[in-house]
């Protein structure tokens, strides 16, 4: 049976023997879920803690112009996957053949969204919690996106492999790492892939628009803030 090259370096281990010894009873499960956990807020950083943080927004306005930070949040997608292995064993030859019993891809957000102090009230608190949750809703859709067709594609390159083997015992270690890698292969560029959009569409909802418009709203606080900082000095 011929494999795809992230096996190749077991491939010498196959021994001489037909294809058909290697049966799959029974059908792989592919389990991939998207899973997004309670936003959780923190109200207690100021403006100009805020905008020390590093994030990957764009600046609408382009280079040269300094914004404050008057809110945030902070997530990225955490991602985890395990296989199980179905193996059968040939005492005869002192072999075994292999296939995917069952892959779980776990794709966790766990936002965290940041309003600064002195901005949390009124219509520009209202303003600053919606955009922020905006950028939630959008990860959260492009989460859900790409999970569906990380599931596609593992289910591909499952039915594609099919059974492997016979192989000679001592490679068992060598055929589960290799199996692994094979999975990651497929996994990894769609990671990329969704981290890629998940950029272009954060940057949409930064818009110039957007931000002129938060500017407005928030300009009765944002002389408040100003004034009360004065008075401290």
């Amino acid at each position: 049976m011929a494999f795809p090259s992230a096996l190749e370096i077991v491939s010498s281990l196959i021994l001489a023997s037909s294809a058909g010894e290697c049966i799959q009873p029974e059908t792989t499960a592919i389990n991939v879920i998207p899973t997004t956990n309670q936003i959780q807020y923190d109200f207690s950083k100021t403006d100009a803690e805020l905008t020390q943080v590093e994030t990957d927004t764009v600046n609408p306005y382009g280079p040269g112009v300094d914004l404050v930070t008057k809110g945030l949040r902070h997530e990225k997608p955490h991602m985890e996957f395990k296989i199980e292995f179905g193996t059968q064993g040939f005492a005869r030859t002192a072999s075994f053949c292999a296939w995917y019993k069952q892959i779980d891809v776990n794709i966790t957000l766990s936002p965290k969204i940041y309003i600064a102090k002195g901005y949390t009230k009124g219509e520009c608190g209202k303003f600053i919690l919606e955009h922020e949750k905006k950028h939630v809703r959008v990860d959260r859709e492009v989460m859900n996106k790409y999970s569906r067709k990380m599931g596609e594609a593992i289910l591909k390159t499952v039915n594609a492999t099919g059974p492997l083997g016979p192989f000679e015992l001592s490679a068992k270690e060598n055929v589960r790492q290799n199996m692994t890698k094979h999975i990651e292969n497929v996994i990894n560029p769609i990671v990329e892939e969704m981290k890629a959009e998940m950029r272009v569409r954060q940057q949409a909802v930064d818009s110039k628009e957007e931000y002129d418009l938060g500017s407005a709203i928030c300009r009765d606080l944002t002389l408040e803030n100003m004034r009360a900082q004065q008075h401290k000095h």
